[in-house]
């Protein structure tokens, strides 16, 4: 919910919730400004903005899945605050990004879930009916 209110790139298709604590929207800020490279490569990453699909062979489906990554530490714990500065955004082609992102993404996840549930769980009738 802080990327997307200040206009920031952030994985499409998840629900923000905007009851966050103001100690977030101060930590996610000063994280951004401490590091502008890093925003603007998001900003072109192919993982946020993919031109194909990239190829998977699901030969071992669970290896596809990561543990979730350690708890962010902000590096400078002095209480200072940063504001954000302003920035240009073309939200036309952040719009077709996303939809492109959804698109692959959905076809991903539809494909991982039915190799997943013919593979490991031994359920073919259940990988017919993913859609």
């Amino acid at each position: 919910a802080v990327l997307i209110n200040f206009d920031q790139p952030y994985m499409f298709g998840y629900k923000p919730r905007q009851n966050y604590q103001g100690l977030l929207e101060q930590v996610v800020l000063e994280f951004l400004e401490s590091d502008r490279q890093l925003a603007e490569a998001m900003m072109k990453s192919p993982l946020l903005s993919p031109d194909v699909v990239p190829a998977t062979t699901f030969d071992d489906v669970m290896r596809l899945v990561e543990a979730p990554p350690d708890p962010f530490v902000p590096k400078d714990d002095h209480g200072s605050r940063r504001s954000a500065s302003a920035r240009r955004i073309d939200f036309v082609q952040r719009d077709a990004s996303n939809r492109t992102l959804g698109r692959n993404g959905e076809e991903w996840a539809n494909e991982f879930e039915r190799r997943r549930l013919h593979d490991i769980d031994k359920r073919p009738d259940l990988a017919k009916r993913v859609d």
